[in-house]
């Protein structure tokens, strides 16, 4: 039996956080119409196997509703998990501080829970604006040096005027991430940045 070692990256909000359907309009990417509080929920239940080891990493800011908010991911998680796959769930937390030392330590933590050669599912819809570049510079690395892949970056947006939920959305952002690499795979030149540009526009 082959086993497929996945590591999950979650960031934990510090708001209340309302459950929703989060439809995806892509086609090639299967979610499920269960109301969920983490987007990246719908799409593991659908996409989990039997002979799945997922190692869960929640990045958590000790401030606000995160208490409640992660016993919340725990249950759902718990919940989707139909087909029994082996989840490991650990919490990683993070101290926040706009410094360069800050944000070098905030990515080798994450490294550090990233499993060598899995395939990497994260979900960026909550916390800290920064936190987001963060974890793309961590799974950079772990693609480049740690044979990991990257399968698939979440993000719900979700449109909540007085607290309600009146539309939602589950957005694939792994092109996001890698517009963000093009200058790794790519001369910096600007005959480069011209090519590239022909490239886009055709």
């Amino acid at each position: 039996m082959t086993i497929n070692k996945k590591t999950v990256l979650c960031n934990i909000p510090m708001q209340v956080v309302r459950p929703a359907v989060y439809p995806c309009t892509d086609t090639s990417i299967s979610v499920s119409q269960r109301e969920v509080r983490y987007p990246i929920n719908a799409y593991l239940e659908k996409n989990l196997r039997k002979d799945d080891e997922i190692k869960v990493v929640l990045l958590i800011n000790p401030i606000g509703h995160y208490k409640e908010n992660i016993e919340h991911f725990k249950e759902e998680i718990s919940e989707i998990n139909t087909c029994g796959a082996k989840i490991v769930i650990e919490e990683l937390y993070l101290d926040y501080s706009a410094k360069k030392r800050v944000y070098e330590r905030l990515m080798v933590k994450i490294l550090e829970k990233v499993e060598e050669r899995s395939v990497i599912v994260a979900d960026i819809t909550y916390g800290t604006k920064d936190l987001p570049v963060i974890v793309f510079a961590a799974l950079q690395i772990a693609e480049k040096h740690w044979n990991c892949d990257v399968e698939l970056i979440a993000y719900g947006r979700a449109e909540m005027p007085d607290g309600k939920v009146l539309k939602a959305e589950f957005n694939e952002m792994s092109s996001l991430y890698y517009l963000n690499r093009i200058y790794d795979i790519r001369p910096c030149s600007k005959d480069a940045l011209k090519e590239l540009k022909e490239d886009i526009e055709s």
